[in-house]
């Protein structure tokens, strides 16, 4: 059965359950935790994920950062709080640790190549332990006006060669790939063995800001996005994105909701 996830913090409620059981009313199956909320909440969080028995899809590390940093003890840091979510990640049996945090500006390519290789060390760290503790690091490749270093599901797949753990899978983000006009299907298809997550998000370009919108409001192709996932078997949760966090639209969400049903 395809399930479909929404962001907790799409929901504005201080109790955890209270935006669980919002995001069931919508339409969606699951949950996607952020990050920056697993802090001292975790038996509540258990305890609310048991009692509604909903799926995590998984948490969202937006808030982990420092892993390109050329001081060592940042790094180390950064990896700390990675991996207290991924063992989190690992309690409630999500897909894994979506990771974000591989944005630079180069100012040469040596530049870049260097920082490649801080982030294959870190990331080859963070996998070790995701694969000892039963989860995955879930790296999000990002458009490449935001200046990452891995922009498209070919560069991610490129790197998990690199660091070649099943604890490292990626986020293909629907969204990001369409800016940077990939060919969405034949990037699933291709590369499906090394993806653990799909977000699924849309574009409408020219809007104000970036374009991102909640799916069926833009011109991303989602029949063929979930008809790809199917052939490269893919077994996870597809999860929601399109505003900014913090923002409760409950009509946009539950529109979104019955939309994607109709196509899953």
């Amino acid at each position: 059965m395809v399930k479909l996830a929404c962001p907790e913090v799409y929901v504005l409620d201080n109790e955890f359950v209270n935006r669980v059981d919002k995001i069931i009313s919508l339409g969606f199956q699951a949950v996607e935790i952020d990050g920056q909320n697993v802090n001292g909440s975790e038996r509540d969080m258990i305890v609310a994920i048991a009692r509604r028995k909903v799926s995590v899809s998984a948490i969202w590390a937006a808030h982990v950062t420092g892993s390109l940093d050329t001081d060592r003890a940042v790094r180390d840091e950064s990896l700390k709080e990675l991996k207290r979510l991924i063992k989190f990640s690992a309690e409630i049996a999500t897909a894994g640790v979506v990771f974000t945090d591989h944005q630079m500006k180069p100012s040469s390519p040596e530049d870049r190549h260097e920082a490649v290789g801080r982030l294959a060390e870190y990331l080859s760290e963070a996998a070790a332990y995701a694969k000892t503790v039963g989860s995955r690091v879930l790296l999000e490749p990002l458009a490449g006006k935001f200046n990452p270093l891995i922009r498209t599901i070919e560069d991610g797949a490129a790197l998990c060669q690199i660091v070649h753990s099943p604890g490292l899978r990626l986020c293909a983000d629907t969204y990001h790939m369409s800016v940077n006009g990939e060919d969405i299907v034949a990037s699933l298809k291709a590369f499906g063995r090394y993806i653990g997550h799909i977000h699924l998000s849309d574009l409408k370009p020219p809007e104000p800001g970036d374009g991102r919108c909640l799916p069926g409001n833009g011109s991303v192709d989602f029949v063929s996005v979930f008809q790809s996932a199917k052939m490269t078997a893919f077994h996870g949760c597809f999860a929601v994105e399109g505003f900014a966090p913090h923002k409760d639209d409950s009509d946009a969400l539950r529109k979104c909701a019955e939309y994607l049903n109709t196509l899953k």
